[in-house]
């Protein structure tokens, strides 16, 4: 049978390593946020693997040493394997994996790392600045300068200026691969314009003076990243593909939003093309002018037309509610129970030719008829039944449907200091 073992944390970094930058390693290992990763670093002995054979236990501690976490393989039974566990404390423990063997030099037919027993240490200056100046690829002098100062700050925030960021937010977040962050700064961006416009600039000179650690953060994290998961620990042909800059996500990005806002143009235009034609072909001589012939005087004021409705009693006179009130000359404003005896008699004569007119002393009540607010103006109505199913005037015909989202909606009136010959409007 196979003998297993268990991977233990000793609790402690090597010697060489910084504490924050071993429990930042280990949470990008462990893939855990790193306040959790104290508790691997406390001074005590953790478990971290059970039951794993030798050589993946020792893949294991590769990874783990290559954070900075001192670790070391150990039988089921929590000894030390190699010799009896009387004998441990008199043999030598290899500093590679903790095993203690008699002949040190013999024990290990997996060696995790050829031609030396020593635990890694921290990577060289030299090494750290040349994985970094690679990752950067362009403009890399610039910013390995930046760079530098935090290094100086002890890997703390330093202030710092990044123009293209400020200017482009999310486009430099994804020319720089920061996708997560561009994301972020994408919708905080959206928050802010909704929310509240006036922070637009304080949001840009947020991002332009945090870029550039944030930038510094990314490529430290990655460069570790590919260290641990590199077989060999060498990482510079995947550093160029993994860091540097790339044109294409922004460019697709631009042109996805290119054809969305074409679209958002095009399509409504399309699906209002023909309702266009058709209205433009409406005679304009269906645009009334009504006078009121009230309990109160005499009112001219708004617009009315001509409809036909079989289902509701044939021609009728429409116009808006509304003109019951100040709107009309009125001194106050009418409900809609009140309109019936209000009206005396209702004439209305054509905008475009006056000889064309109607004229009724019907009125038709409509429940709840109200001057548009702010719901809308789905109650601002006023009926008047026509006598005569065949009228002078031309009846307006109405659409057979409600319009559907995004579809264009059109007035047909006479504006107040309009072009007098322009009778159709784009209402929404």
């Amino acid at each position: 049978m196979t003998e297993v073992y268990n991977v233990v944390l000793n609790g402690r970094v090597i010697p060489g390593w910084d504490h924050e930058e071993v429990r930042d390693n280990l949470a990008v290992l462990f893939k855990i946020t790193p306040e959790k990763t104290e508790r691997f670093l406390s001074g005590n002995a953790i478990t971290i693997k059970k039951n794993i054979d030798h050589k993946k236990g020792l893949m294991l501690m590769r990874l783990l040493e290559e954070s900075g976490a001192d670790c070391k393989l150990t039988r089921q039974d929590g000894s030390i394997p190699g010799l009896p566990v009387a004998d441990k404390k008199d043999a030598p423990e290899c500093s590679v994996c903790g095993i203690v063997q008699p002949n040190h030099a013999n024990h290990m037919t997996d060696k995790p790392y050829p031609n030396s027993v020593a635990r890694p240490s921290r990577p060289s200056q030299h090494a750290y600045q040349n994985d970094l100046s690679q990752y950067v690829d362009k403009n890399r002098q610039r910013y390995m300068e930046l760079f530098a100062r935090f290094d100086e700050n002890e890997g703390a925030y330093a202030i710092s200026w990044n123009w293209p960021a400020f200017f482009l937010t999310a486009w430099w977040f994804f020319y720089r691969k920061l996708y997560v962050w561009a994301l972020v700064s994408i919708g905080a961006g959206i928050l802010v314009s909704a929310l509240a416009p006036i922070l637009t600039l304080p949001f840009h000179i947020g991002i332009g003076v945090s870029a550039n650690f944030l930038y510094y953060r990314h490529a430290k994290k990655k460069i570790h990243k590919l260290r641990i998961e590199s077989p060999t620990g060498d990482i510079g042909p995947t550093l160029s593909e993994e860091g540097g800059v790339t044109y294409k996500v922004p460019a697709c990005i631009a042109l996805a939003l290119m054809v969305l806002i074409f679209l958002a143009v095009v399509i409504p235009k399309l699906m209002n093309s023909g309702a266009e034609t058709t209205l433009w072909k409406i005679d304009t001589n269906a645009v009334l002018r009504p006078t009121f012939h009230t309990t109160e005087g005499i009112y001219e004021a708004g617009s009315a037309y001509v409809i036909c409705l079989p289902e509701a009693g044939g021609t009728m006179l429409v116009t808006a509610h509304h003109l019951f009130g100040p709107v009309g000359g009125f001194e106050r404003t009418y409900p809609w129970d009140e309109v019936p005896g209000l009206i005396r008699k209702v004439s209305a004569r054509s905008i475009g030719a006056s000889f064309l007119q109607v004229e009724t002393s019907d009125v038709l009540p409509i429940f709840g008829a109200h001057a548009f607010d702010e719901h809308g103006a789905g109650h601002d109505l006023a009926v008047f039944p026509l006598a005569d199913d065949d009228p002078e005037v031309p009846v307006l015909p109405l659409a057979e449907r409600l319009p559907r989202r995004l579809e264009k909606i059109w007035m047909l009136a006479q504006v107040l200091n309009k072009n007098s010959e322009k009778m159709l409007y784009p209402a929404c």
